[in-house]
C-alpha cells in the first residue's frame, strides 16, 4: 500500500515532482521540502475529514474522482483549471476554510522560503495529483467494490464486502456498521482511525514525519495540540 509520498513520486510517470517545479518557476528540491510539509498536513486533514464524514458515500464527494485521477496521470491535467478548483475545494473542507487553508500556505512558505503566494497556487495541485493516487488505489485494488458502492449504487446498510478479502472486509464490516448505528467516533484529538480501521487508515499515511510547520499550521487550523 502506498503512502503520499510514494503516490507523488510515481505521479505523471514519476516526473509530477519535476513537472509541478516546472510550472511553478521552482526547483525540484523546492517542491520536495514543500512536500515534507504539506503531505502530514493532506494526511491529517484528510484522516480527519474521513473520521467525521456523515455518510460513507462522503468520500467520493470529497475526492473528485475523474478530475483527480486524471490530474495523476498527467501534468497538464494537475495544472488545469478544473483539477486545481477541486483541489482547492478539496483542501477547504478538509481544513474548514479558505482562510484555513491560507494559513497553512503561510507556514509551508515560512519553512521553505517560497512565497506564500506561490505556496497557495501550489497546494490545490498537489492535492489533486496526490488525491489522483488514493483514488486510483480505490479503483484498482481491493477497495473497489467499496468505492462503487459509496459512490449511490448501495446506502449504508448495504454489504459490499462479501467482495473484499481480509485483512480489509472485517474492519470495513466494522466501520460501515458503524454508519448505520451511528457515525462512528474517532479518537485521539480527532485525527485516529475507529477501532479496526487502522489498515484502511494506513492508505492516507502522508510518508512523511511531520515537521515543525506543519505541527503549528495544524495546530493553530485546528487549535488541537499535537503529542
Amino acid at each position: 500500500m502506498f503512502t503520499f509520498a510514494d503516490m507523488m513520486r510515481q505521479a505523471q510517470g514519476g516526473q509530477a515532482i519535476d513537472n509541478i517545479a516546472a510550472a511553478y518557476g521552482l526547483k525540484r528540491t523546492d517542491v520536495e521540502k514543500l512536500m515534507m510539509t504539506l503531505l502530514p498536513l493532506y494526511s491529517l486533514g484528510l484522516k480527519k475529514s474521513l473520521t467525521e464524514m456523515s455518510s460513507p458515500g462522503s468520500i467520493t464527494d470529497l475526492l473528485d474522482p475523474e478530475k483527480f485521477r486524471a490530474a495523476f496521470d498527467d501534468a497538464r491535467a494537475a495544472v488545469s483549471p478544473a483539477a486545481t478548483e477541486a483541489g482547492r475545494i478539496a483542501l477547504e473542507k478538509m481544513f474548514g476554510s479558505g482562510e484555513a487553508a491560507g494559513v497553512i500556505a503561510e507556514q509551508a512558505a515560512a519553512a521553505s522560503g517560497i512565497g506564500a503566494d506561490v505556496v497557495s497556487k501550489i497546494m490545490p495541485t498537489m492535492a489533486a495529483t496526490v488525491f489522483g493516487g488514493v483514488v486510483k488505489q480505490l479503483e484498482d485494488g481491493p477497495f473497489a467494490p467499496i468505492l462503487k458502492a459509496w459512490s449511490g449504487t448501495m446506502d449504508a446498510k448495504g454489504n459490499p464486502f462479501d467482495m473484499v478479502t481480509n485483512p480489509y472486509r472485517d474492519a470495513m464490516k466494522a466501520f460501515l456498521k458503524g454508519y448505520a448505528e451511528g457515525k462512528p467516533k474517532p479518537k485521539a484529538a480527532g485525527v485516529s482511525w475507529p477501532e479496526g480501521m487502522e489498515t484502511w487508515g494506513k492508505l492516507f499515511d502522508a510518508g512523511f514525519e511531520m515537521n515543525e510547520a506543519s505541527r503549528k499550521a495544524f495546530e493553530k487550523v485546528y487549535g488541537i495540540k499535537l503529542a
